[in-house]
């Protein structure tokens, strides 16, 4: 591997690792927000689906687009943030949807697909430890 092929491998895990450092500080806000406004307004000057579709859509954007950048790369923390992301997207949402009144059986389809996501997104980390891809 010549100079200029060693540089661009490291400048796709520097992405790659910034991407889903990003992603995972975007859930934190958004899940962070969702607790503090309790279905209401939080911190953040939006509505409980504004936020939604603001955080929570580029949390998954950015952690899938990190698996992808670093898909070749060995990274133990993109390894690391896209299984703890996936499962706390996944998660935070089962609970809360099974703590609201109807549990889980009246939870929207949008708040299902949010954990299907978020589980998927941790079974992309789990791929990365089976593939020996999480190590430095």
């Amino acid at each position: 591997m010549n100079k200029l092929e060693t540089i661009l491998v490291g400048m796709k895990k520097a992405a790659a690792e910034i991407m889903v450092i990003a992603g995972m500080v975007i859930l934190l806000i958004y899940i962070l927000d969702a607790m503090v406004g309790e279905g209401e307004t939080g911190f953040l000057p939006m509505t409980a689906e504004e936020r939604g579709r603001t955080f929570g859509t580029s949390s998954m954007i950015l952690f899938f687009v990190s698996f992808g950048v670093g898909y070749k790369e060995r990274s133990l923390l993109l390894t690391s943030i896209l299984i703890a992301g996936g499962v706390l997207m996944g998660t935070s949402v089962l609970v809360a949807s099974a703590m609201a009144e109807g549990g889980l059986s009246e939870a929207p389809a949008a708040f299902i697909a949010v954990i299907i996501v978020g589980y998927i997104i941790m079974a992309l980390g789990i791929l990365r430890v089976i593939s020996g891809k999480d190590k430095k």
